[in-house]
C-alpha cells in the first residue's frame, strides 16, 4: 500500500501550508491557478461577437420591458393624491427656531466687487444654527438615505413676507443637521400664521422606515437597499424579475 505524502510548501510561491488540504497550492494560489485555467479555457472556446452582442440586447430588453410595466402603473390622474397616500412614519423630529427674515431665498446671496456672487455670513450663520438644533439632540440615532418628510410652519409677523421663500434655507440646514442629501427631501406640508409676537418657524422631520433606500435606475421606483444587488442600481425586480412587495 502506498501511501501519499502531500507536501508542506506550497509549490507555486514556496510558502508554507497545512499538510491536511491534501492540495500542493496555497488559497490564493490555487485561486490564482482557476483564473488561468478558465481564461484558457475561454480563449480555447471564444464566444462569437454576434452571441454576445445578443445576449446584452436581450438582457436589456428584458429589463426595460419590466420596467415599462412598472411605469403604466405610476399614478398620472390629476387626483394623484389619492393614489399616493402618506405612509406611516415610524420616526421624527421636531424644532423650533425664531422668525428671521435672512432665511428667504431672497436674502442667501449677494453680489461683491467685480460681481463675484457669494453667501451672505447672515445665511450661512442661520443654517450653521439649524444644523447643530438638530446635531445636538441627546441620543440621537444616523438618519438613513431614504425619502424624508417636512412639514413646515412659518409664523411670519405680517403678511409682506413669502413663507414659501424658506424652503431652500432651511433644507439646505436639515441637509447638514441631519446628514440627509435634500434630493431625498419630500415638503408634506408647508403653512403660515401671522403672529406679531415673537414669531417662529416650525419644523418637523418624518421617515417611513429605518433602512437606506436606492432609487432604480432603470423603473424609477425607491426601494430599500436589500432590493438591489452588488454596486447595481437596477433592482432585483427588473433585472431578475422578482416580486417587489
Amino acid at each position: 500500500m502506498t501511501v501519499r505524502v502531500w507536501p508542506s510548501t506550497c509549490a507555486r510561491c514556496g510558502c508554507s501550508i497545512i499538510p491536511k488540504t491534501m492540495t500542493k497550492y496555497c488559497r490564493p494560489c490555487s485561486a490564482l491557478r482557476d483564473t488561468e485555467r478558465k481564461a484558457t479555457w475561454a480563449r480555447a472556446n471564444p464566444a462569437s461577437a454576434d452571441a454576445l452582442k445578443r445576449g446584452k440586447s436581450l438582457y436589456k430588453q428584458k429589463i426595460r420591458e419590466r420596467a415599462a410595466l412598472v411605469a403604466s402603473a405610476v399614478p398620472r390622474s390629476l387626483l394623484w393624491q389619492f393614489d399616493m397616500p402618506m405612509p406611516d412614519m415610524v420616526r421624527s423630529q421636531s424644532i423650533r427656531i425664531p422668525f428671521d427674515r435672512d432665511l428667504s431665498k431672497n436674502a442667501i446671496y449677494s453680489v461683491g466687487r467685480g460681481g463675484h456672487v457669494f453667501l451672505r455670513q447672515r445665511q450661512r450663520a442661520l443654517r450653521e444654527a439649524i444644523a447643530w438644533s438638530l446635531k445636538e439632540t441627546p441620543n440621537r440615532e444616523p438618519w438613513p438615505q431614504r425619502k424624508t418628510y417636512l412639514d413646515i410652519l412659518v409664523q411670519k409677523p405680517h403678511h409682506k413676507f413669502d413663507a414659501i421663500n424658506v424652503i431652500d434655507g432651511i433644507c439646505d440646514a436639515l441637509k447638514a443637521g441631519i446628514g440627509v442629501d435634500d434630493k431625498w427631501f419630500a415638503i408634506r406640508r408647508l403653512d403660515w400664521l401671522i403672529v406679531k409676537g415673537k414669531p417662529e418657524i416650525l419644523i418637523a422631520i418624518s421617515q417611513d422606515g429605518t433602512e437606506p433606500q436606492t432609487a432604480c435606475s432603470s423603473c424609477g421606483r425607491v426601494l430599500d437597499d436589500k432590493y438591489f444587488t452588488g454596486h447595481k442600481r437596477i433592482c432585483v425586480g427588473c433585472t431578475r424579475g422578482e416580486e417587489i412587495p
